[in-house]
């Protein structure tokens, strides 16, 4: 049986991807045929955090016996909460129609930037709902938006600061020592953002006596989730997420290789640290490896990478301003301080009656403190994540438009959302 009205969600930013301090901005769409009886419509902002993972362990029996078990871990967090009233009247009653309410609601600075992975998910998201008069299930449409960590390359010295490392390996096969496999490898520096190259440069020199198959570079996240299990004893997990590489083909025996300058373009990536989130870390590392012929193993250096969503003062003439600027600052729009219900606290005033949005403002660089230190910093452009262990949340819930089951209760997962990620567009 179909549900008696529609609730739609649309946000006035249709990217619907925001910084920390900027103001998501829209209205809730409801279309009901007949006069519905209800208590009100409200509206939810939430962002959570979840993981969800297991482990094989060993341990020993009460009896000292050695016993093999799978162990599950989970962990959760609020970064905040809020629910109010869009609209609600003594009668109980929505008159039949097409209405429209607007909402607005700042995101708080200290909240998580968006994420999910196999294992878990920071998941931004709001929800509209229909509270019927003596119904236990709502009405309600359900709608996720992305939060972008601001993490500013300008405030740690180290981004700024370039790496060298070098190695070296012999190789032996039974009584007889070949010369040795060496390498000497350099990034331009340790900071960047999603769309900056990083640039290798280095010199292999294989005085063994067997060929290198290969070398090459591969840029890593490491994400570690921290959960808890039935006895409230912690573990983490970490796992690693191959982002991108780049080969070269193999190096004769007394021959060299040599990396001029080679550019490892940056796709769009969650910051790292993901700060604000207590059970989920992120670190990137670019990891160089020469690999002589089996049974031979590789020599492998490893830099530890910084991801920011702001990039070094330095680098701002690298770039071109992105073909999907950034909304203005909103205030909440159409909102009436005398209709609607008591205003005390933190909650938005309601309106009383459908109201329209006014015209959308004009588009300019966002109004955020770390955003204002910059005023020639070229607007960045919005992507989804590329990687697939990016875009895929078993443990999220569902996302969907009106139904009569409550969205607490849904057990689904969602199967078309995916971060979108500041982007910056780098000069032809």
């Amino acid at each position: 049986m179909a549900p008696p009205a529609s609730v739609t969600i649309v946000f006035l930013q249709q990217t619907a991807v925001y910084f920390p301090g900027q103001t998501v901005v829209g209205r809730v769409e409801v279309t009901n045929a007949k006069p519905v009886k209800c208590e009100g419509i409200s509206m939810k902002f939430e962002c959570s955090a979840r993981v969800n993972f297991s482990v094989v362990e060993d341990f020993s029996t009460t009896k000292g016996k050695s016993k093999t078990e799978r162990r599950f871990y989970q962990g959760q967090e609020e970064s905040y909460k809020s629910k109010y009233f869009l609209w609600s009247d003594p009668s109980q009653e929505l008159a039949a129609g097409s209405h429209q309410y607007p909402f607005s609601f700042v995101i708080p600075h200290s909240c998580p930037g968006s994420f999910q992975c196999k294992f878990g998910y920071v998941l931004h998201y709001c929800q509209a709902s229909i509270i019927r008069v003596g119904m236990s299930k709502k009405i309600f449409s359900k709608r996720p938006y992305c939060v972008n960590s601001l993490l500013d390359l300008n405030m740690n010295p180290a981004n700024k600061v370039s790496q060298q490392m070098q190695g070296m390996k012999t190789l032996c096969c039974l009584c007889c020592r070949s010369g040795p496999i060496s390498a000497t490898i350099r990034v331009d520096r340790t900071g960047y953002v999603p769309g900056e190259a990083i640039v290798i440069c280095g010199e292999i020199n294989n005085a063994s006596n067997r060929k290198v198959n290969y070398t090459k570079v591969e840029l890593f996240m490491m994400v570690t989730l921290t959960g808890k299990d039935f006895r409230g004893i912690s573990r983490n997990k970490e796992e690693s997420c191959k982002l991108m590489e780049f080969s070269k083909p193999e190096i004769p025996e007394g021959g060299d290789c040599f990396w001029e300058g080679h550019h490892l373009i940056i796709p769009p990536l969650p910051a790292s640290g993901l700060i604000g989130c207590n059970i989920i870390n992120i670190v990137y590392n670019l990891k160089f490896t020469v690999q002589p012929k089996i049974p031979a193993t590789p020599l492998i250096l490893t830099f530890p990478i910084t991801i920011g969503s702001i990039p070094l003062h330095e680098t701002f003439g690298n770039f071109v301003g992105g073909p999907m600027p950034y909304p203005s600052p909103s205030p909440a729009v159409g909102f009436s301080e005398k209709a609607g219900l008591d205003t005390s606290g933190e909650q938005p005033p309601h309106p009383s009656a459908p109201m329209a949005l006014e015209d959308p403002p004009a588009y300019s660089v966002p109004y955020i403190p770390a955003f204002e230190s910059y005023p020639d910093l070229p607007p960045p452009s919005y992507y989804r994540a590329t990687s697939e262990d990016l875009q895929c949340v078993p443990s999220a819930p569902a996302m969907g438009d009106s139904s009569d089951d409550d969205a607490d209760e849904q057990t689904d997962f969602m199967k078309t959302f995916a971060p979108t990620y500041v982007s910056y567009n780098l000069k032809k």
